[in-house]
């Protein structure tokens, strides 16, 4: 649906100003003091698929994950645009949700993980120029839909659950080869991580337990006392998120209309209320979750910004809109392009005229 709320996988900071890649509107986009406004477009990509999704920041440069692009996005300011194009062994891909998802920053070198392709870039931010292709398909006997999806860095390596299989791949930085370990599960996938000293937790992306996993010694503890209100079905997606708050971890839905509490000490695992009051049939499922100070912030994948005072128990919501000019732009953009239809009630008569007849875009 068309609308001016925005829609964003991860925010970034430099200096003072905080930033977003708004998928809805395939825009860049810099938010107010407050995180309650965004200010006007940055960069526009007019395009009728999710080019990006991610964003990382190295010096004054923005970073774009591919999605459906074919090239990362090296963005420097207003009409400052360069890319690095994806190797062709990875085009030859037939990408159901996307080239990539995730990635990890160590220093000027970025890991670029997989999300519907089994493999890894890595990247000079430097040099501007792609420095290794780690190909992961050898693990596989054929081609699966989607891949990874969470991951986190541990001493040297980069740990990357798998999405479709309780299996983990350990990539080693340092000699960039890697090892495939089994992790025993009665559930199908992980699709979140948080790391907890020597400790992975690993969330089930299709029901079965969750995983305390010590890297170090290769000791698995699991949990599957879940709240009554949580009811994980094997084939549907359940958990998509997860986030750290000190003594427990704060899981987050797909699909379900709570937010899991696990304790890190003993697993005892309750439901958050607060949440519950939230979420409706329109807005449940996360699409991000980030934690500032006491504050955990949240965007749904119905565009709504929840965010979560933990000392006081307590929620706001609100929507993250992008202006009206910025707004009549993209469909009148989008419109000339052949991807949408708009009426009247969108974007007015005159402001057609002006931008579609007299080419002003």
């Amino acid at each position: 649906m068309k609308d001016k709320r925005v829609l964003f996988y991860n925010t970034i900071s430099q200096g003072h100003t905080r930033w977003i890649y708004d998928v809805g509107h395939n825009a860049i986009v810099s938010l107010d003091d407050t995180y309650h406004k965004c200010n006007d477009f940055e960069t526009s990509f007019f395009n009728k698929n999710v080019l990006y999704g991610k964003i990382y920041a190295y010096k004054d440069k923005i970073i774009g994950v591919p999605n459906f692009a074919e090239q990362i996005l090296i963005y420097k300011g207003r009409d400052k645009v360069s890319y690095i194009d994806l190797p062709d062994e990875l085009k030859r891909f037939k990408v159901k949700y996307g080239y990539f998802w995730n990635a990890e920053l160590e220093s000027n070198i970025l890991y670029i993980i997989g999300y519907c392709i089994p493999f890894i870039v890595v990247v000079d931010l430097e040099k501007e120029d792609i420095i290794s292709v780690i190909d992961l398909s050898a693990y596989y006997l054929e081609e699966r839909i989607q891949y990874y999806s969470e991951s986190t860095i541990y001493n040297n390596y980069i740990i990357i659950p798998e999405f479709e299989d309780n299996a983990v791949i350990i990539f080693d930085k340092i000699s960039l080869q890697s090892k495939r370990i089994i992790i025993k599960n009665t559930g199908k996938g992980f699709s979140a991580l948080v790391k907890d000293n020597q400790y992975i937790w690993l969330f089930p992306s299709h029901a079965g337990e969750i995983v305390k996993w010590n890297f170090d010694t290769n000791e698995v503890m699991l949990y599957e006392k879940y709240p009554k209100k949580v009811n994980l079905k094997q084939n549907d997606l359940s958990f998509g998120h997860a986030i750290d708050i000190g003594n427990e971890i704060l899981v987050f839905p797909y699909n379900l209309k709570t937010v899991v509490s696990i304790s890190k000490r003993n697993g005892k695992m309750k439901s958050l209320i607060s949440f519950e009051k939230c979420f409706n049939n329109e807005n449940f499922g996360i699409a991000y979750v980030e934690k500032n100070d006491d504050i955990v912030t949240c965007i749904s994948y119905s565009k709504e910004v929840i965010q979560y005072d933990i000392k006081e128990d307590e929620i706001v919501k609100y929507c993250l809109e992008v202006s009206l000019k910025d707004y009549e732009k993209y469909l009148l953009k989008m419109l000339k392009k052949g991807y949408i239809v708009i009426n009247e009630k969108e974007v007015s008569l005159q402001r057609y005229l002006e931008n579609i007849l007299l080419e002003k875009l």
